[in-house]
């Protein structure tokens, strides 16, 4: 969809620079929001100067005044962008509103609140921990800063900043007609998160339900949880 979004793009862009986005509507702020998140899993502010202009717009309301949805969108996007694309943060005008939306306690709180994707799935898999002795950390958030929850640490095991996330219809979804049998791949709230683990120097990996019930045996999900 690259055409599609770099048309989308130009287009945001053309309407910022004739000052045709009304912010003051709640509404368009939130959509906003949303229109940047999207272009932020589409790595423009890896590649377009332009898009410290687009967070500024984004942070133009302030987030302490924004609803829990909206604020989780800005989290995350804003966390992405500040890992990968650390000069483009640092190009925003609004550094203050930035800095809050990655460290006040109505933040904090709200990322440490997030549950896994498939809540059962993630009891299954802690089960099988047990059975296999290994040690484990659930619901690790890396650092003070980010946004995404490893729902399963594996570095009291290892030693090594390797986890899963226990992925649900947020995290994997099919592209495309479900009689066609395609695989499934990841929504952009899982690419998200994936990415900014990684800029930490995690190795996040998504388990679905349909990967672990063909596990049968307990030798087969150990060779599967060490791949």
């Amino acid at each position: 969809h690259e055409r599609l979004f770099n048309a989308a793009y130009d287009k945001l862009l053309e309407w910022m620079e004739n000052e045709a986005i009304d912010l003051s509507s709640r509404a368009n702020s939130q959509e906003f929001a949303k229109a940047t998140w999207a272009f932020t899993v589409a790595g423009f502010h890896k590649t377009e100067e332009s898009f410290a202009a687009v967070l500024d717009y984004a942070l133009f309301s302030d987030p302490a005044a924004t609803p829990t949805r909206q604020l989780r969108t800005l989290a995350q996007m804003v966390d992405v962008v500040a890992v990968e694309a650390p000069t483009c943060a640092s190009n925003c005008q609004y550094q203050e509103r930035l800095q809050w939306v990655r460290t006040d306690k109505r933040v904090r709180d709200l990322v440490a609140s997030d549950r896994a994707g498939d809540l059962a799935l993630l009891q299954d898999i802690r089960v099988a921990l047990h059975k296999l002795g290994w040690k484990y950390q659930a619901s690790l958030v890396p650092d003070g800063l980010s946004a995404f929850v490893v729902d399963i640490s594996f570095e009291p095991h290892s030693g090594a900043k390797a986890g899963l996330v226990a992925s649900g219809k947020h995290e994997l979804a099919i592209d495309g007609l479900h009689h066609e049998g395609l695989p499934m791949r990841e929504t952009g709230e899982l690419s998200l998160a994936r990415r900014a683990h990684a800029a930490r120097g995690w190795r996040v990996t998504p388990v679905d339900r349909r990967a672990w019930s063909q596990l049968q045996t307990d030798e087969a999900r150990k060779a599967y949880l060490e791949r």
